[in-house]
């Protein structure tokens, strides 16, 4: 950073799009020597995708930009199930912007629209750093969407709420169940290389079960039931024949769909 007083106290303002709703996280900088033209903040901050102000007593905040220095499949620590689903909706390329606004509602998250209006004019004037992971259209467009959202009038609002509640089916185990792809015609050689790194490793309470799908266009996939996302993707990106795991865990009803209820 350049440009900065050295009789001022300043400060980096940073706010996570991953938990909105809590406080931002302050990073406060050192005095600055009257010969210091530069100065470097290392940005050591928890999992998220970061809006940035440089902050002092006597002046309004300066939009930095954006920052993200977490990989895809990273999330907070100790969030629950809505929470979960909320954040992969902001992460996910393939998450629509109607799948975003509908995990706001779901949480009850309270976004000001001000703020909204100024992190979209930083994406649009390209203040950001995002791993090539991260798509910055795409997330553009979904925090656009929920700007669009937050100023219908109140009585529109509701309609977006699309999905009724419908009582959630028994689960099989007490993980969630994701979606493997593996190379073509390979299935049973991954599996088989997927149960000697679990017992090698003792990994059953991380991978709690693995099914099959039954109908022969999902001769690539496997369904794997885990406790840990992390700790699994760390183990199955080392295994013969894997090619990616879908980050979102799916629903009950489309696996029961996929196994045939083995």
């Amino acid at each position: 950073m350049s440009g900065l007083k050295s009789d001022k106290l300043y400060s980096l303002s940073c706010w996570n799009l991953l938990l909105p709703d809590w406080e931002p996280v302050e990073l406060k900088i050192p005095l600055i020597a009257r010969s210091t033209t530069t100065i470097e903040v290392p940005l050591e901050l928890p999992t998220g995708i970061y809006h940035i102000q440089l902050v002092t007593s006597q002046l309004l905040p300066e939009n930095l930009g954006w920052w993200c220095g977490s990989g895809k499949n990273d999330l907070p620590e100790n969030i629950n199930e809505d929470r979960e689903n909320y954040c992969y909706t902001v992460l996910g390329n393939s998450e629509s912007k109607e799948s975003f606004v509908e995990a706001v509602n779901q949480l009850n998250l309270d976004f000001n629209v001000q703020q909204l209006q100024n992190i979209i004019l930083s994406l649009k004037n390209n203040k950001y750093y995002f791993p090539e992971w991260l798509d910055k259209d795409l997330f553009l467009a979904k925090i656009e969407g929920l700007l669009e959202f937050l100023q219908l009038p109140k009585l529109i609002q509701p309609t977006l709420l699309i999905k009724p509640i419908e009582p959630p089916l028994p689960s099989l185990v007490s993980g969630k169940w994701y979606l493997l792809n593996v190379r073509a015609k390979k299935r049973e050689s991954f599996i088989k290389y997927l149960k000697i790194t679990i017992a090698k490793n003792k990994l059953d309470k991380v991978f709690l079960d693995i099914k099959v799908p039954q109908d022969y266009v999902y001769g690539d996939i496997v369904l794997v039931n885990l406790t840990n996302f992390k700790i699994a993707d760390t183990y199955l990106q080392k295994i013969d024949y894997f090619q990616s795991i879908e980050r979102k865990p799916l629903p009950l009803e489309q696996v029961s769909r996929m196994i045939g209820n083995q």
